[in-house]
């Protein structure tokens, strides 16, 4: 029975961690019941995820959502604007 509690503590704790992190509280509740403390432990030391930054398409690493070239990969991102419309 203290196991079954336990495992439920676990299970919440990682899902207030993840939602503090800006990560799916909903995916780290199953991750903590399944898991239990090692969960808890891997997304205490995950970063958390900054609102202003999106995934590179290229090598999936963290960068700024305004970002013209990923910092990681180096692949250019957005191409330049055009140049102005003459006429």
């Amino acid at each position: 029975m203290e196991f079954i509690i336990l495992w439920t503590i676990c299970a919440v704790v990682c899902a207030l961690i993840a939602n503090a992190k800006r990560r799916s509280p909903w995916a780290w509740l199953a991750l903590g019941f399944l898991f239990g403390l090692f969960a808890v432990v891997a997304v205490a030391v995950m970063p958390s995820i900054e609102p202003d930054t999106m995934p590179c398409p290229y090598c999936k690493e963290l960068i700024k959502k305004d970002a013209t070239t990923c910092r990681h990969c180096r692949t250019v991102l957005n191409s330049p604007p055009p140049p102005g419309n003459p006429g």
